[in-house]
């Protein structure tokens, strides 16, 4: 099935296991409504990933950063941040 288990457990390096990471597909955007936000500062505290930040009362969200956990728009009090599913439709 290729969890690597048996690579891992072999004592004779009789096993190894290549791994090939494929295309990435994004399904998910975050929404921001900055119309609504009330820049608290919530997001950018629960960030793991520093992808927000609150810069002037002004909100700077970097997607390359972003790994869409959620964390963001769960904590957001005012609903301003929306992880949204992207249509598989091209």
């Amino acid at each position: 099935i290729g969890c690597g288990s048996c690579a891992n457990v072999c004592g004779e390096d009789a096993i190894t296991l290549k791994r090939k990471l494929g295309n990435v597909i994004n399904s998910q955007k975050l929404h921001v409504d900055e119309d609504i936000c009330v820049y608290c500062g919530v997001c950018e505290e629960n960030c793991t990933m520093d992808a927000i930040k609150l810069e002037d009362n002004k909100l700077i969200f970097s997607e390359d950063k972003c790994i869409k956990c959620e964390v963001c728009s769960k904590k957001c009090p005012v609903g301003a941040l929306k992880l949204e599913r992207l249509s598989n439709e091209r």
